[in-house]
């Protein structure tokens, strides 16, 4: 079911912005690449996310699952030199990746 909806919001949103269901007149490098990226994070990332289950628990997997924003946003400071700005909300303040 989730799959289907997120077909369906792709094709909407495709037929929005580029006037066709699918991007077919994207060069195949392209193609390739979303592939490549179908197969790590759904493959890969839903079996690491079953085996954190089995090894470690559902709650303390969850959660760990949860702090990936933070780890990306670590990752993307580390290594893309991203710098972060602290954006000020009503509730609370939130940390905002801005590139350079």
């Amino acid at each position: 079911m989730r799959l289907t909806f997120a077909l369906l919001y792709l094709i909407v949103l495709n037929l929005i912005l580029f006037r066709e269901p699918l991007p077919f007149s994207a060069e195949p490098s392209r193609w390739l690449w979303l592939r490549l990226s179908g197969i790590m994070g759904l493959s890969l990332g839903d079996a690491f996310l079953f085996q954190s289950f089995v090894s470690v628990g559902a709650r303390l997997g969850t959660l760990l699952l949860s702090l990936a924003p933070i780890f990306g946003s670590i990752i993307a400071w580390v290594f893309f030199g991203e710098t972060f700005a602290r954006k000020e909300n009503k509730r609370a303040s939130q940390h905002v990746p801005m590139s350079k």
